[in-house]
């Protein structure tokens, strides 16, 4: 092989590879939803004054946070995976109501990634149920789709969502659930929580899992609102939080 074949070689490569870069970032995927695609279509505008004042930076982060939603595998945690535990017409779903709650990011995925997590939970592929939780005000999330930030508050919801939807419909155990949620995390990232032994820090959560409520923004201790599950009917209510040691949360019904 000649040097000029080598380096001919070499340059069509990559030429190749530029190419389908480009083509992914000009063309989103299709087999995604028209909602997620024109999100993903939002590709941040090249201007003089952007580049001086570094937000077309912090725009282009962002729009290539969304092209590569599994870029969390990279940072070497394990299994891991945030779940939204919804129903379908979330699924691909920004708008509830007159707000954007539902934007998030990464984007809600097809209803058969959501089974597939869930299935996740039930084979052992996913260790642990986060929450990313994103406070933001009514009027943040009211603005247009290119302008209203990601996320949504999940801390006060995410315990009645994991028992609703997988204990009480039998998809895992209650051990199973409390596992995902205190010891495996707690494991993973090496903390010394999330179990009960002589002189383990006093990190509980004391709560009734057959307690029926219905999840009310007002009600939340904290002082956002932004969450799609409002008027839900839930079935598993946190009575007490106990943080090393001391009370702190109290629900006000004891």
């Amino acid at each position: 092989m000649t040097k000029a074949y080598s380096r001919f070689l070499a340059a069509f490569f990559c030429l190749f590879l530029g190419g389908l870069l480009v083509w992914h970032v000009l063309l989103p995927d299709r087999a995604r939803s028209e909602t997620e695609n024109r999100t993903l279509a939002q590709r941040p505008e090249l201007t003089w004054s952007a580049l001086a004042d570094g937000s077309f930076t912090k725009a282009a982060e962002d729009y290539f946070a969304d092209q590569f939603p599994l870029r969390d595998g990279w940072t070497g945690v394990k299994a891991r995976a945030e779940l939204l535990l919804g129903k379908r017409e979330f699924n691909n779903v920004y708008l509830c109501g007159d707000t954007l709650i539902a934007k998030v990011n990464p984007p809600l995925r097809e209803e058969a990634d959501r089974y597939a997590l869930i299935q996740g939970l039930k084979d052992g592929t996913i260790d642990f149920i986060a929450t990313d939780h994103a406070p933001h005000s009514r009027e943040e999330k009211a603005k247009e789709l290119n302008q209203a930030p990601s996320g949504m508050i999940g801390l006060e919801t995410s315990l009645a969502l994991a028992l609703t939807r997988l204990y009480h419909t039998q998809k895992l155990d209650l051990p199973g659930v409390i596992r995902r949620m205190s010891t495996n995390p707690a494991d993973i990232l090496h903390l010394a929580r999330g179990h009960m032994s002589l002189g383990a820090v006093a990190d509980l959560v004391i709560f009734d899992p057959d307690e029926e409520w219905t999840i009310d923004p007002e009600q939340f201790a904290s002082k956002a609102r932004n969450t799609p599950f409002a008027g839900w009917k839930v079935k598993g209510k946190v009575k007490y939080t106990i943080a090393r040691g001391e009370v702190i949360y109290q629900d006000e019904r004891i």
